[in-house]
């Protein structure tokens, strides 16, 4: 049975993720204090104007619509009853709303916002799947050479054990084996077809 690959999210990733997730949550809660100006802040509220930010002024002109037609409004009458449940509503309001939302880099499901002492998270699983975004696996060709790097630390380990002091900080062990194939892939340098490869990919 093949070994599975390492798989790590390096520190400087951990960071950005970190970042971005503490922005989601100051985006998120910015639209729970918009929605409490209107005494709507719940998750079912926001759920609801995720979904259709004008919702409720949709409703409202499909009840002007179904009410002229019910009573047979006649047609030079409509537009002015169009325009007057239009302005029954905060517009303003909706705008903003809708504005909030779609600064959100995606879209929520129910469960992936948890409340706590009145502020609004990411739930555990959005924020892991945004750190798992960053995840690196070792190619079988690096898992290879994790296995070099492996012996290299134990054997400059068991030197050190014995006084030699003429290894670098890169070959100490670590708590982790993660850890250890990060630091190994922190030492890796590009080769020049890498670099031109990637200059071609970005258009330098």
């Amino acid at each position: 049975m093949k070994k599975q690959n390492i798989t790590f999210v390096s520190y400087a990733s951990k960071m950005l993720a970190e970042a971005e997730i503490r922005d989601f949550n100051y985006r998120l809660n910015s639209i729970r204090k918009a929605l409490a100006t209107k005494g709507e802040d719940t998750i079912e509220e926001f759920m609801a104007y995720q979904a259709n930010p004008s919702h409720k002024r949709d409703k409202v002109l499909a009840e002007c619509e179904a009410w002229m037609d019910a009573s047979h409004c006649p047609d030079y009458l409509r537009e002015e009853n169009r325009q007057r449940a239009w302005h029954s509503l905060d517009n303003d309001f909706i705008a903003k709303i809708q504005s909030l939302i779609n600064s959100l880099p995606f879209n929520l499901d129910d469960g992936d916002i948890i409340e706590i002492d009145g502020e609004w998270l990411l739930s555990e699983k959005v924020a892991n799947a945004m750190f798992d975004k960053y995840a690196y696996t070792l190619t079988d060709e690096e898992m290879a050479d994790f296995e070099l790097y492996t012996q290299l630390v134990a054997l400059a380990t068991r030197l050190r054990a014995k006084n030699y002091y003429f290894d670098s900080k890169s070959l100490v062990p670590c708590d982790t084996t993660e850890q250890l194939a990060e630091r190994m892939m922190a030492g890796k340098r590009a080769t020049i077809e890498e670099m031109t490869e990637r200059s071609r990919s970005l258009n330098l």
